[in-house]
């Protein structure tokens, strides 16, 4: 079995500098991802925000579906905005600069590359268009366990911690693998593999030998492996379970779990955050729960699906809109943490925790604290 990766770079400043734009992203986003995972036959295990687990019956399938999410990526047409954010990073007055960006989301770019293809723009260099988004990818046993309420198959174990870890290590348009399921790629006129980096990787013991997939069509694109997300390496001991979109506790998140972790990176803020959301929600009954979910969507300027928009929603399609909020909720949430922690977030009050009945008061309660940011 192989594991996929996917997550966008810069998601939570891109939201808190051009919301309108990433809404409309967002969503096509998805929909080429969705396409690709179709057309390679394989499994899309779960959403949460911007980040996609995807399984596939072999490597190989794995690493083409995986170039062809760049590639489709790369040639769609982005508001751009979009390009201007990532052009700030780094730079002196950064903050400045990204609120002079007009987040205008019916200012499209053009296809890159004069013919308007991937492979017509290599001559001009052109690296990168619109969303960026970073791949990783591992093979190894996996066990499948069947969720009663999303009604869809989940994986656990090692190697699926391993791929999501290699997946945090890459950077925007990258795509990396580890050694064991280099080994095991057929030789192929598509793509070549190639030394990255070695790294210690949160919660996999040893060095992680990091290897980047290559493709005609990307091979422009140079990666330095100092750029390594720190949220993929161990820093301390404090740290060296956080930031797995898998097993980081989300769905059993109690009101400790940011307050406990004021200097997490935005990948491990939104997984925890979505993981509270749910713990506050989890007395609710199934049309409760999307009630309030339907009504925090329309507070922080979610689209979501017509089924969900018309209650009609099956347990994936509300997981994910509750993802989607959380990442709304992120920039505001850091901005608390930075003024001086969480004790005074209403979110974090024992009143969203505390049991009580499954009613419209509790529903009402858990959309006023969550709006309330």
């Amino acid at each position: 079995m192989s594991i996929v990766f996917t997550d966008i770079q810069s998601s939570t400043k891109l939201w808190g500098a051009i919301p309108a734009s990433m809404a409309d992203a967002l969503d096509a986003h998805h929909r080429i991802i969705r396409e690709c995972v179709s057309e390679f036959s394989a499994y899309e295990v779960k959403t949460i925000g911007d980040s996609f687990m995807i399984a596939c019956g072999s490597a190989d399938n794995a690493v083409r579906m995986s170039i062809k999410i760049q590639e489709r990526l790369f040639n769609e047409q982005w508001p751009t905005c979009i390009n201007a954010v990532y052009a700030c990073e780094g730079k002196e007055h950064e903050a400045d600069l990204l609120d002079e960006i007009d987040d205008d989301p019916k200012r499209i770019t053009t296809k890159p590359g004069e013919g308007g293809d991937l492979a017509s723009s290599i001559t001009n260099h052109t690296l990168h268009n619109g969303l960026r988004v970073r791949i990783g990818l591992h093979c190894g046993p996996a066990e499948a366990v069947f969720d009663e309420v999303s009604k869809g198959f989940d994986y656990y174990g090692p190697s699926v911690n391993l791929a999501s870890r290699v997946g945090a290590a890459a950077q925007g348009g990258q795509i990396l693998t580890s050694r064991p399921t280099a080994n095991i790629l057929p030789a192929s006129d598509l793509f070549t593999v190639e030394f990255f980096a070695e790294a210690q990787l949160q919660g996999i013991q040893g060095m992680t030998e990091l290897l980047q997939i290559t493709t005609p069509s990307l091979q422009f694109r140079k990666y330095n492996p100092k750029n390594i997300s720190t949220k993929a390496l161990i820093e301390d001991e404090s740290s060296k379970e956080a930031g797995s979109m898998v097993h980081n506790g989300s769905d059993n998140a109690d009101q400790e779990s940011l307050g406990s972790q004021q200097t997490q990176g935005a990948g491990e803020l939104l997984h925890t955050c979505r993981g509270v959301l749910l713990v506050s929600m989890k007395l609710l009954n199934k049309k409760l729960k999307a009630d309030t979910v339907r009504a925090l969507a329309k507070a922080w300027h979610v689209q979501a699906r017509a089924s969900v928009k018309a209650g009609q929603q099956d347990g994936n399609e509300l997981d994910e809109v509750i993802g989607q909020i959380a990442v709304r909720v992120v920039p505001a949430l850091r901005r608390h943490i930075q003024k001086g922690g969480l004790r005074n977030v209403p979110m974090f009050h024992s009143s969203a925790f505390t049991p009580s009945q499954a009613n419209e008061s509790k529903k009402d309660m858990v959309v006023e604290i969550w709006s309330g940011m």
